[in-house]
C-alpha cells in the first residue's frame, strides 16, 4: 500500500514539474469558463487547459488558479486526461 502512495506522490510531482516547465517554455493555456448551477449549489469556475507531454504521453490538464500571486502561486488540478 505504501508503494502505491509513493507512486502517486511521484506522479503528482512529475505533473507539477511538467506544467511548470511547459509554462516556462512559453506554453499558453486555453481559458475555459464553466458555468455554475444554483440549483445544485455549484459555483462558476474558470479553468485553464494545458496540452502538454509527460514522459511521452500527451495530456490535457485542467487547472484552476486559486492564487495568482507570483511569489506564492496556488492551483488545483481539476482533471488529467490523455489528449488524442
Amino acid at each position: 500500500m505504501l508503494a502505491h502512495v509513493g507512486e502517486r506522490a511521484e506522479r503528482i510531482r512529475l505533473l507539477k514539474q511538467s506544467i511548470a516547465c511547459w509554462v516556462d517554455a512559453g506554453g499558453v493555456p486555453n481559458r475555459n469558463e464553466k458555468p455554475g448551477d444554483a440549483g445544485l449549489r455549484i459555483d462558476a469556475v474558470v479553468v485553464y487547459e494545458c496540452r502538454l507531454e509527460v514522459e511521452g504521453v500527451k495530456l490535457l490538464v485542467q487547472v484552476e488558479l486559486l492564487s495568482d500571486d507570483p511569489d506564492d502561486p496556488a492551483a488545483k488540478v481539476h482533471s488529467v486526461k490523455r489528449a488524442y
